[in-house]
């Protein structure tokens, strides 16, 4: 069990896992992190969408500490610094509507689509049934 502090206190953290996902593609993101960042059961349903879409899936950015965000002029109450969003690059819009089909046919109800990437999301405490674009 690895130990985390953070402002003073301690978080107990077991290690996580991923079927799909391994650490080092959580260190490529932007901002860096670590697959521990994230919500164990949130990395369960990411492994489901995966294997519903049955190709890889490229992760651009997942945790966001709130100070990272507030720094870009964000609330920093969304899905990142909740350890339960990411977002997946897409090269086309077949890519696209694989991702957003799957995702939804897996009961994801935060969706935001851009240019470039699928926003999935998964946070209880923020409006469900919602798909953005950016």
């Amino acid at each position: 069990m690895k130990h985390y502090i953070f402002a003073g206190l301690i978080r107990l953290s077991a290690m996580k896992t991923s079927k799909y996902f391994k650490d080092e593609e959580f260190q490529r993101c932007q901002p860096p992190c670590s697959i521990n960042d994230m919500e164990q059961d949130f990395l369960d349903r990411l492994d489901a969408l995966r294997e519903r879409c049955g190709v890889p899936l490229t992760l651009t950015s997942a945790y966001r500490p709130i100070e990272w965000e507030r720094a870009r002029g964000r609330t920093g109450s969304g899905d990142h610094p909740n350890r339960r969003g990411v977002d997946i690059a897409t090269a086309d819009s077949s890519a696209k509507f694989r991702i957003v089909k799957s995702a939804l046919e897996l009961g994801f109800k935060r969706i935001g689509i851009a240019a470039g990437f699928v926003h999935i999301g998964d946070t209880a405490a923020l409006p469900q049934n919602v798909i953005w674009l950016y």
